[in-house]
């Protein structure tokens, strides 16, 4: 043998993966391991072949010691990825009298595509559906990750995911994220992002006969050439999962004219196949799908997985915390809203709500990270602190308590968005053992309340008198609504229509009272001073209650065990399973587009359901 050949006896470790991961890291001095998990270990050893200056042997003189299920099977899987790339460079040796596992090269159950893996709804979904996939006892789930490359928030999930023996490979594929993080200039490249989407499948033995390729928000209209690359790749025989969690459509309009100004008014945003399935988290949005023409059998409800909470700590000792960190004293009360802070969250509601309860305090635990959310949300901040109110920001950030000593310390969840796809606090606040208080969502709850949820506590509106409604400049509500309908029609190309803005008008202004969340922000700040001028003037504001009163302990515990049945990892993996079963039974067919392109704008551009703090 070659003098040039290094050879390394590759300890077996003391039984853990983190253990054995590092024993192995200190034999062969291996850099760039910046955690203990496969992941990153099958990046940094693929690199350290890759650079290496002469060829690598690896003799196990022993198998490794590692208990944990798969895990074996995962080290021989990476181990022979970075062998196959090697063009001979790395050799592996077992002892004879030992069997590893054979690495796996069946084909992926699904290859999972999003632009980032950063935090947010669609990375926990993400997670959650792998999960869902091993509960149901796919074992080992077996999927790709196709992502733009961020992934700041994938190691939380990523021990969970390992423990449970899921094996979830990134690759990363150039020109997948969000079009101001690409390089070049933006224009569309839909070969291009198609044929790196394919490479990317092909290096982790996905099939078309076997794999679906499950993509979520493809027409958010945050990358212009995804839409026409997943046409392609349907073209090209590929059979597609196209989940929306959220529509350009729908009171995004820069996101929409980032799209069509790049593809034009008649581009094909929902192509047509047999091969091309939807899914959607509600039934308002299986409608829209309807309408556009996509027929029923490739239209499915596919709610988000719900995990159970772990053991909430403490909550004297959480109580404390809060006291200790945040100033709340122990006899007042704590509603804690579990959100990002930005605009359609409708901070301002979350203010009228504990006004006139001087015994109470309301926490929003996280600051939003976009420039723009965050100038909305801090004018609130600034507002609450020079009016004394009694709600506090970030309480969910660093120098805050964490979120599950939040729901811990709380007396019950709250929720004033006026806006959600799925809608998650409607499902977690029972399984965190909390009642939930606040606004509700009745084209979001409804899927829930079908299931036999039992949601009092909520409200469908807060109204307050018309004339309360004045801004600082003298501009009511009519005034100031007039301007964003006008701006939000002008947005999307659309035509004025007087008559549908006079009855929309007609419908919030019903006697002389209207919905807070209809407001603005500086009409909503004229409410909120009003009231705290005049506290006796919160007798004015009233909500309207399909079901009122506050939940019981009871309740709490029904809903605990609806959600549990309903929502739980396991159910979800079956549901997911029997999607994923349709799509590949499906036959390949030409694409085409939505026999009606125009249903989706024309459903969500109800002047009627448009508020201002949405535009």
């Amino acid at each position: 043998m070659s003098e040039s050949v290094r050879i390394v006896n590759v300890p077996p470790g003391d039984g853990t993966k983190a253990g054995f991961l590092r024993s192995f890291a200190e034999a062969i001095d291996l850099p760039g391991l910046h955690a203990l998990n496969w992941d990153a270990f099958a990046d940094a050893f693929s690199a350290f072949v890759a650079d290496a200056d002469r060829p690598l042997i690896l003799r196990h003189d022993a198998l490794p010691r590692l208990r944990a299920e798969g895990d074996l099977g995962v080290y021989v899987d990476v181990l022979s990825d970075v062998a196959n790339r090697s063009d001979g460079r790395l050799k592996i040796e077992f002892p004879d009298d030992a069997t590893p596992p054979p690495a796996d090269r069946t084909p992926p159950a699904a290859a999972i595509a999003h632009y980032h893996l950063n935090r947010g709804g669609v990375t926990r979904v993400v997670a959650n559906h792998l999960l869902a996939l091993r509960a149901n006892q796919i074992n080992p789930p077996w999927a790709v990750l196709l992502t733009g490359g961020r992934a700041e928030a994938w190691d939380e999930h990523e021990h969970t995911l390992e423990h449970e023996g899921v094996r979830a490979p990134r690759p990363v594929v150039a020109g997948l994220d969000y079009d101001d993080l690409n390089p070049g200039d933006g224009s569309p490249e839909p070969d291009r992002l198609a044929d790196r989407i394919e490479t990317a499948l092909a290096d982790h033995q996905a099939t078309r006969d076997e794999t679906v390729l499950h993509i979520h928000n493809h027409a958010l209209g945050k990358n212009v050439s995804l839409p026409g690359a997943v046409a392609l790749l349907a073209e090209r025989g590929w059979k597609l999962l196209l989940q929306l969690h959220d529509f350009a459509e729908e009171f995004r309009p820069a996101n929409y004219l980032h799209l069509v100004g790049a593809l034009g008014e008649d581009a094909v945003l929902y192509p047509q196949a047999s091969q091309i399935h939807y899914a959607v988290l509600n039934g308002r949005d299986r409608g829209v799908l309807r309408s556009l023409g996509v027929p029923e059998e490739r239209l499915h409800f596919l709610p988000n997985p719900v995990g159970d909470f772990p053991p909430l700590p403490d909550r004297q000792e959480a109580r404390s915390a809060l006291r200790a960190t945040l100033g709340v004293c122990d006899d007042e009360g704590y509603l804690v809203y579990p959100v990002r802070g930005i605009r359609r969250k409708n901070l301002g509601e979350t203010i009228l709500l504990t006004m006139g309860h001087p015994d109470q305090r309301a926490g929003v635990t996280l600051i939003p990270r976009n420039p723009a959310e965050l100038a909305y949300h801090d004018r609130w901040k600034a507002f609450a602190e020079e009016l004394d109110l009694p709600v506090l920001f970030g309480v969910g950030e660093e120098d805050g308590l964490s979120f599950h000593q939040n729901l811990a310390a709380a007396d019950a969840i709250l929720t004033t968005s006026v806006a959600e796809g799925f809608g998650m606090v409607f499902l977690e606040a029972w399984l965190a053992g909390r009642p939930l208080m606040g606004r509700d969502l009745p084209h979001v709850t409804a899927d829930f309340k079908a299931e036999g949820l039992e949601l009092p506590g909520l409200y469908e509106a807060l109204t307050v008198p018309l004339d309360w409604a004045i801004a600082e400049d003298g501009t009511g509500f009519e005034e100031r609504f007039r301007a964003g309908c006008e701006r939000l029609l002008k947005d999307y190309r659309r035509p004025w229509n007087e008559s549908a803005f006079a009855e929309a008008l007609a419908a919030k202004t019903d006697g002389g009272r209207i919905d807070f969340a209809d407001l603005d922000e500086e009409l909503q700040f004229a409410v909120i001073r009003r009231i705290a001028d005049d506290p006796a003037a919160r007798g004015e504001v009233r909500s309207i209650e399909t079901d009122p009163g506050r939940p019981t302990d009871g309740i709490v515990q029904a809903n605990a065990a609806v959600v549990r049945d309903r929502y739980s990892l396991a159910g979800s993996g079956e549901r997911l399973r029997a999607v994923y079963d349709a799509v590949l039974a499906s036959p390949v067919g030409p694409v085409t587009g939505p026999p009606h392109p125009r249903a989706a704008l024309d459903a969500f551009l109800d002047l009627k359901t448009f508020r201002l703090i949405r535009g």
